[in-house]
């Protein structure tokens, strides 16, 4: 159904349709420019985009097509990839855990996600991986590798991400969650998350589930770009965990925000805002 921007304000509809606010930012999508192209072009273009995303399945190979001006039907890009042997084996996820409530916001900035997984390098062994996430836009705001990782330094990590999206210093009404980490349950993180205006939501304990989104992250970002690769040092680890985040957030299509990277979900988000203001 669609529902015209000069008749009534996303806000205000999606409260009347219970729906959130995202579901008409989609909407807001220019098309691409088609291009002519014929089949053997389409093939050529497939296999380049899957020799250079080798994680990616039909789904988001379609997407990439599309950024190019190349519309092909989701049925079609399984069957050439099939034909070509590029399909990815089939995924049996594990079964879904119980459901915490929403853990998605309508606006960014709302809701945040941090979270530690390790990382492998032939120097140093595991060395952690910290970083912030936005709930609405996905995208990773703010991010560190370390060797090891104590309470200052992921304080400083949650500090980065509010001088980045807040210029006064203070995220008054932003909501931090968290697992039980001795890193976040420190009398210094929670202190200096409090000066910062962050209230913090702690998971609770034995219940991944409340995390679930960070989770997510986590396993997709490693699949998609350290598994792939053999284990490096720590600094070659570091800089291409750089390289990665930048690709994350500005290159890689995101099924969750109707294939549309982070960065660009945010942009289309306040252009949204723009028009609601100006009306």
């Amino acid at each position: 159904m669609m529902i015209s921007s000069n008749e009534i304000r996303p806000s205000t509809a999606g409260t009347v349709l219970h729906v959130t606010r995202q579901s008409f930012y989609y909407e807001r999508r220019q098309p691409a420019r088609r291009l002519r192209v014929d089949e053997s072009e389409k093939r050529k273009l497939i296999l380049e985009l899957a020799g250079e995303n080798i994680t990616y399945g039909y789904r988001r190979i379609r997407a990439l097509l599309k950024r190019q001006g190349v519309f092909i039907s989701r049925n079609r890009v399984r069957r050439i990839m099939g034909e070509m042997h590029l399909l990815r084996e089939a995924h049996f996820p594990r079964p879904r855990l119980p459901q915490t409530g929403n853990l998605i916001s309508d606006t960014p900035d709302v809701r945040w996600y941090t979270d530690i997984t390790y990382i492998e390098t032939t120097d140093f062994g595991s060395c952690a991986f910290i970083e912030i996430e936005d709930s609405c836009t996905r995208e990773i705001l703010s991010w560190n590798f370390l060797a090891s990782c104590g309470a200052s330094e992921a304080f400083s990590v949650a500090e980065e991400a509010v001088m980045n999206r807040f210029p006064s210093g203070r995220a008054d009404g932003l909501r931090l969650k968290t697992d039980g980490g001795s890193q976040f349950t420190s009398t210094a993180f929670r202190e200096g998350c409090r000066l910062l205006g962050i209230t913090l939501d702690a998971i609770r304990k034995r219940k991944p589930e409340d995390n679930g989104m960070i989770e997510s992250l986590h396993g997709h970002f490693k699949n998609d770009y350290v598994f792939i690769q053999e284990s490096m040092s720590f600094v070659e680890t570091k800089l291409m965990l750089a390289g990665a985040v930048k690709h994350y957030n500005e290159k890689r299509p995101h099924s969750s925000l109707g294939y549309l990277t982070p960065s660009e979900y945010r942009k289309s988000f306040e252009q949204s805002v723009e028009k609601e203001v100006i009306q």
